[in-house]
């Protein structure tokens, strides 16, 4: 019987002659070492029946809806099975009638610490995935009319905007803003009421822009030059509030870097019933990692009575995590520097 993990590269495969799907590009290792996780993970039935339901779709990675639908149900399993690799064990919650989270800490007595995980689609959702799809079309068409044509060498166009059109040049602006509504969108109220609870971000579709963990700082200095500076996204998806300066990367030294100021509150700010915020981040040339953001306030807290919640933060993250005092800002650093 032919495992998910190969059914999928063949589907890629079919896929890249029709239309290649630029989201997906980087993540074809990544999505197969998750179905195969799926396939070995005797909790996972429902995940790999969902799977299999949209493998029985002809060209599924083109039906925008299904290729959401596949992406949220690897996001999730990704989770489960990076924090296995790491030493926290979860036990998959049951689909009930109320709003529970995915996953509660396995092995814990008393109140056990749980994590609802969402997999952040673009911006606008299918409709976006379906323009995405008509630009890669056109695109391999006219690379196949190239060829045709007798060209030894064949080139053409196709831009994927997960965050869509940058407004006036307020290209962080709009990220951080994007973030924060896409976060915002997929937090149900009452689904983190009976247990300590912390949301977790898989951001397979929307990020990539920049390596390193100085995104995790309010401002992060030095990229790509040493005296630029840029708001860092994922420490205002958290923490930000209405009048912050946002700053971006300017063209030349000396032109203004602020773009503006940001209009949304931070989810940790807006849900205080969110213990903490995990990040998973995909790098363009590494494998998956595990950001964090926490309150500052909540240290004694996490000493105490949601000592296991810490215990299972700090070991996903490692030193890749911040607060809002920014206290771990020192050790975050973009890749390659510090």
């Amino acid at each position: 019987m032919t495992s998910l993990a190969d059914t999928f590269l063949t589907h890629w495969h079919g896929q890249i002659r029709v239309a290649p799907n630029l989201l997906l590009g980087v993540h074809v290792s990544r999505i197969q070492k998750v179905l195969a996780f799926i396939e070995q993970e005797p909790q996972a039935a429902k995940a790999k029946a969902e799977i299999e339901r949209i493998f029985k779709t002809p060209n599924w990675l083109l039906v925008p809806i299904l290729f959401q639908e596949f992406v949220q149900t690897v996001g999730e399993a990704q989770f489960w099975m990076m924090a296995t690799e790491r030493g926290v064990r979860l036990q998959r919650i049951p689909e009930q009638s109320g709003k529970t989270p995915d996953f509660r800490l396995d092995g814990v007595s008393g109140l056990a610490p749980c994590f609802e995980v969402k997999t952040l689609s673009v911006i606008d959702g299918v409709y976006n995935l379906e323009e995405m799809n008509e630009g890669s079309y056109e695109a391999q068409l006219s690379l196949n009319k190239q060829l045709e044509e007798g060209r030894q060498i064949a080139m053409a166009l196709h831009e994927a905007a997960p965050h869509g059109d940058m407004k006036d040049g307020k290209y962080f602006t709009e990220i951080i803003r994007n973030l924060i509504d896409k976060a915002e969108n997929n937090i149900k109220p009452g689904q983190y009421a009976d247990a300590p609870t912390c949301l977790v971000l898989n951001l397979i579709l929307i990020d990539g822009y920049y390596n390193g963990s100085a995104s995790l700082r309010p401002v992060a200095f030095g990229y790509p030059e040493d005296w630029q500076v840029r708001s860092g996204a994922y420490w205002n998806l958290a923490f930000g509030r209405p009048g912050h300066l946002m700053f971006g990367i300017v063209e030349f030294e000396g032109k203004p870097s602020v773009e503006g100021t940001l209009d949304r509150l931070g989810i940790l700010h807006e849900h205080p019933e969110i213990q903490a915020l995990l990040l998973i981040v995909h790098s363009l040339n590494g494998e998956p990692v595990f950001y964090g953001l926490k309150r500052q306030s909540d240290d004694d807290k996490w000493l105490d009575q949601y000592r296991t919640m810490g215990e299972a933060f700090f070991a996903l993250t490692g030193e890749n995590w911040n607060d809002d005092g920014d206290t771990m800002g020192w050790r975050l650093t973009e890749h390659g520097k510090g």
